[in-house]
């Protein structure tokens, strides 16, 4: 009872925080059934995502290793090693990753790719060193990020899923609050 009392805790002020942070960077009011629209489209995502879990990602990597279009093949192999070691899993799916090899090497539409995989492409546009090539990867940019003008998504950068409920301060890490 009291993790989940603290989970709801830890949620609503990460909420309240994120709309007061976005209602000062944007002026304009974000109604709730927007934060509700963008909310929804975040779970559909990541029940769209064949990743959710460690036995998710063993899986697909047994069933996709040499697969040319896995996005993961994207990274050289050391760099593809760290990705994948720091990933952490909740039980609402991914938690928390580092975004440190998905800047150095990948385009927009490569990490859009990869972050499909877990259901959180909408951190696309917070990644600011991703190589851009082309008009669709500008699309990728700036639809996502206004997913994240809606209220959607809400992430902590330089931060992981240290525990339940807890997201610790680690640089180049992101914490998927609602799933960590």
């Amino acid at each position: 009872m009291n993790n989940k009392i603290l989970t709801f805790a830890t949620t609503a002020t990460l909420l309240a925080g994120f709309a007061s942070s976005a209602f000062s960077a944007n002026p304009r009011i974000i109604s709730d059934e927007r934060i509700d629209r963008a909310i929804e489209a975040q779970e559909l995502a990541v029940a769209l995502a064949p990743i959710k879990s460690r036995s998710d990602l063993a899986r697909y990597m047994a069933n996709n290793r040499s697969n040319p279009d896995n996005p993961l093949n994207a990274f050289s192999p050391r760099s593809k090693q760290r990705f994948l070691s720091s990933l952490r899993f909740g039980s609402q799916g991914l938690a928390s990753f580092s975004y440190i090899e998905i800047e150095s090497q990948l385009t927009v539409k490569q990490a859009h790719r990869l972050l499909s995989l877990f259901g959180a492409q909408a951190f696309t546009p917070q990644m600011t060193g991703l190589r851009r090539e082309d008009a669709n990867d500008r699309l990728i940019m700036r639809s996502a990020a206004e997913a994240i003008d809606d209220g959607g998504v809400v992430l902590l950068t330089n931060h992981w899923c240290s525990s339940r409920a807890t997201c610790s301060t680690q640089s180049g890490s992101t914490c998927i609050v609602t799933s960590c």
